[in-house]
């Protein structure tokens, strides 16, 4: 009745709300079980935050059968990512600081409670004002395997996959080192 990607814009909003939460919760546990509350908390957080985006990414096929249409609404969505992430790395550690002086922990929990909150108005606001207008093809009952061997076929699709797997996880091994750097080498702490 909804369409087939809005309903997890409703269905998984909060979810990922409660764990986006959590994921910056620190209990006063012990060291091994805040490591495995930390892994639980991430992996949640990570299913729930890939339960919504792949349905909200899909949305651009549904509303509008026009290709100029589409590439228009993805860039759009790509420029306001861009906003978002510039508006959220001047704001994020001024919000910690705000909520939790000198207790960092609770300032990053609050700040996170904060976003999560205007994230779950954003994802009800996108599943009541966007129409799916455009039927999905039906699935077909193919064998994941055959699917699979047809894709390795596809010279194009290869090179793409390569080419972003190299571009990708120097990304992630950067990131992670960055904060070993500042830490350490720059001797600063967050």
């Amino acid at each position: 009745r909804h369409g087939r990607f809005r309903p997890y814009l409703l269905w998984m909003s909060l979810p990922y709300v409660l764990f986006s939460v959590l994921m910056f919760t620190t209990p006063e546990w012990t060291y091994n079980n805040k490591v495995i509350y930390a892994f639980v908390t991430y992996f949640l957080m990570s299913l729930a935050y890939t339960a919504i985006n792949i349905p909200y990414c899909s949305l651009g096929s549904v509303i509008t059968s026009d290709p100029k249409e589409r590439v228009s609404c993805q860039s759009y969505r790509f420029i306001m990512v861009g906003i978002a992430t510039l508006l959220l790395s001047m704001t994020l550690l001024p919000m910690a600081e705000w909520f939790g002086g000198a207790d960092k922990a609770r300032g990053y929990q609050m700040a996170m409670g904060v976003l999560a909150t205007v994230a779950f108005f954003m994802f009800l606001f996108c599943f009541s004002a966007v129409k799916e207008r455009i039927k999905p093809a039906i699935p077909t009952n193919d064998a994941l395997k055959a699917d699979l061997r047809d894709v390795w076929k596809n010279d194009q699709w290869v090179r793409i996959l390569l080419l972003t797997f190299c571009n990708v996880c120097p990304g992630f091994i950067r990131m992670a080192a960055t904060m070993y750097y500042v830490t350490y080498v720059m001797q600063q702490s967050f």
